[in-house]
């Protein structure tokens, strides 16, 4: 019967095995997914900073920076 603490209970129960249910495959692949995404912001940025060790370009206000300096003491040296 609707209201009784039988009733409340087996809500109580179904909404912490559905909760369980989605939520954690939902949990687990938004963790790997964040693990995935590290890992490539890591590899994008040691291919970076080893461009940049090179000499080669790069991205972001650092390359530019970078670049501006280099163009100033190449007009200095002229």
């Amino acid at each position: 019967m609707p209201g009784s603490i039988r009733w409340r209970a087996r809500n109580v129960l179904l909404g912490s095995i559905l909760g369980a249910a989605l939520g954690f495959p939902l949990g687990w692949a938004h963790l790997k997914l964040l693990e995935k995404a590290k890992e490539e912001r890591s590899a994008a940025a040691y291919t970076d900073s080893d461009q940049h060790s090179k000499g080669g370009g790069g991205g972001g206000v650092g390359a530019a920076i970078d670049r501006l300096e280099g163009n100033l003491t190449k007009q200095n040296s002229q």
